[in-house]
């Protein structure tokens, strides 16, 4: 019954694991007083999932669905990680 959403739930387990260990930095920049910045990459996450995840759906179902969300996942914490590094000089995969 499950066996043809296999693909789609690794790829969310990966995409979820790399979100959970670069969450850190988005509190560090809000603990640093960059709440607006955090606030303005969260929006705009939103709506780039919007944009990729909708056709991604209709075009390659549950699989681009979790395809399309993992690439938004691992280019915010990519972001953040980068943005504490040049913002705070920290480097937060190391914390983890």
């Amino acid at each position: 019954m499950y066996t043809s959403a296999k693909y789609a739930l690794l790829i969310m387990v990966i995409a979820t694991f790399w979100a959970a260990i670069t969450r850190f930095a988005a509190s560090l920049l809000i603990f640093a007083g960059f709440e607006r910045l955090t606030i303005k990459l969260g929006i705009a996450q939103v709506v780039i999932m919007l944009i990729m995840v909708i056709p991604a759906t209709i075009w390659f179902g549950i699989t681009g669905t979790a395809i399309a969300t993992a690439i938004i996942l691992f280019v915010n914490g990519a972001l953040l990680v980068g943005i504490v590094r040049k913002q705070l000089g920290l480097r937060v995969l190391i914390i983890v």
